[in-house]
């Protein structure tokens, strides 16, 4: 049986009747898609499309999906449906979900692939990608083969006292002024290289990023002729959530309502009360702007002394 979908909201206009229209096309594609997954005997190398196992009891669900919260295992089960009520009725459902649930894990495994070649501590290995049957409900229409992407990621809590990201530390205001600055300089550093290398994370907010004890000495390279040196036991941030990866801008209909200018996107995201306090670090250049690495320097070394 086919299946339809009514708007959330009175058909007052022509605006809201054109909604609803692009909200049944798009449901449609999204059935379609169902419908081939089925016909398939392997899709995308997966000899088998089976029903997806129960969430762990450690699972913390979120609007996509859900993640196990355990700081005891090094490699933890992440699921998103990445196609959720919200995005049906929008024009970025056919301009950029629809297409990335289809190539979901190819598109996963090249950014990871990618951005730790340039950073392999600050981003989680991310290993058996797959698609399982689902069932969920749509606008109170039951889907009897939703799909699900499952894949493992390595730890980004692991060993921590707490699984809290770094959005609700710096709520329980634990960090101290210095630790606050090395953590935004090393999100900057990051941020510029990745997306000057073409790798852009669309979400970077301080809800996506865990920080966690540097386990070795390495150095940030990269970024002009700057290098900072992290010795073992420093606090580092690591990015996760990949969701909503590129590897090209993507500011006009961007999946998270923002810009694709990754250090750009986490400044409108903090808070005004601690942006007031780092404004000489969220105000450097982004990756787009000239780049003077003695002004970078200086900034840098102001808050951390192993800058060179």
């Amino acid at each position: 049986m086919k299946l339809t979908i009514e708007a959330d909201v009175p058909l007052v206009n022509d605006h809201v009747s054109e909604r609803e229209n692009r909200g049944q096309r798009n449901l449609d594609e999204y059935e379609k898609f169902l419908n081939t997954m089925d016909d398939k005997r392997t899709f995308m190398g997966q000899k088998t499309y089976k029903m997806c196992l129960p969430s762990s009891p450690s699972s913390k669900a979120g609007a996509f999906g859900s993640i196990e919260v355990d700081t005891s295992k090094r490699v933890i089960r992440r699921s998103s449906y990445l196609i959720n009520t919200s995005i049906i009725f929008e024009t970025i459902f056919e301009e950029f979900y629809m297409p990335r649930l289809k190539n979901y894990c190819i598109d996963v495994t090249k950014y990871v692939k990618g951005v730790r070649s340039l950073f392999p501590n600050n981003f989680m290995r991310f290993k058996n990608c797959r698609y399982c049957r689902s069932h969920r409900t749509i606008y109170n229409k039951v889907l009897d083969r939703d799909l699900k992407v499952v894949y493992d990621m390595e730890n980004a809590s692991f060993s921590k006292a707490n699984t809290d990201n770094f959005s609700e530390e710096l709520s329980k205001g634990i960090y101290t002024e210095d630790q606050i600055a090395s953590l935004f300089i090393q999100l900057y550093y990051i941020s510029i290289l990745c997306n000057r290398s073409g790798f852009f994370h669309n979400d970077m907010k301080a809800a996506n990023i865990v920080i966690n004890k540097a386990i070795k000495n390495f150095k940030y390279i990269g970024l002009g002729d700057i290098v900072i040196h992290v010795k073992k036991g420093d606090l580092i941030p690591i990015l996760v959530d990949y969701d909503l990866v590129s590897f090209e801008v993507l500011d006009e209909n961007h999946p998270a309502s923002g810009t694709s200018l990754d250090f750009s996107f986490f400044v409108m995201k903090i808070s005004n009360k601690i942006a007031l306090r780092f404004l000489d670090i969220l105000s450097l250049p982004d990756f787009k702007e000239e780049v003077d690495s003695n002004f970078i320097r200086y900034v840098f070394r102001k808050y951390m002394p192993n800058v060179e």
